[in-house]
């Protein structure tokens, strides 16, 4: 009975240690796929949703991994902007966009696009959802898949 005990323990220290392990890989597993060639709805800036736009326009944020260069509707206007990416961290450079005159609710929602891009230390993407992150691990803008760069009509 003692060595069929000593085999019933040792079975379960097994299993309790590979389930440790399989969740301790999806914690530190990474960030998910990269977000790059995708176009991205802005659906959360700061925590708050983002309000619907004129036309039923959406804030989007499109990641070109051939170019380096990240492309979007701020709300307002078209953005660009050149993006690192390396592991879970993610930055931008300075952004440039056209210079549409906006209703108060489009150029509230610009602002606040702009200033929480520039904010952007770390991404996360689970599925079709992806989380953009400060420096401190807050979540500063949420988004989800709206399509494919290459669906995209030519620019």
């Amino acid at each position: 009975m003692q060595a069929s005990g000593r085999r019933s323990l040792g079975s379960i220290a097994a299993v309790c240690l590979g389930a440790f392990m399989l969740s301790a890989c999806s914690v530190v597993g990474g960030p998910g796929p990269p977000p790059v060639d995708t176009v991205w709805r802005v659906v959360e800036l700061d925590g708050r949703p983002v309000p619907r736009l004129p036309d039923n326009r959406s804030a989007t944020l499109a990641l070109d991994s051939q170019t380096d260069m990240a492309s979007g509707f701020t709300g307002c206007n078209r953005m660009t902007a050149g993006y690192l990416l390396d592991g879970d961290q993610l930055s931008f450079g300075s952004m440039g966009t056209t210079r549409m005159a906006c209703d108060k609710v489009s150029a509230e929602t610009e602002m606040m696009y702009s200033q929480t891009l520039s904010h952007v230390a770390r991404w996360r993407r689970r599925d079709d959802r992806l989380e953009l992150r400060d420096a401190n691990g807050n979540v500063t803008m949420k988004l989800e898949v709206a399509g494919r760069v290459d669906a995209l009509p030519p620019r």
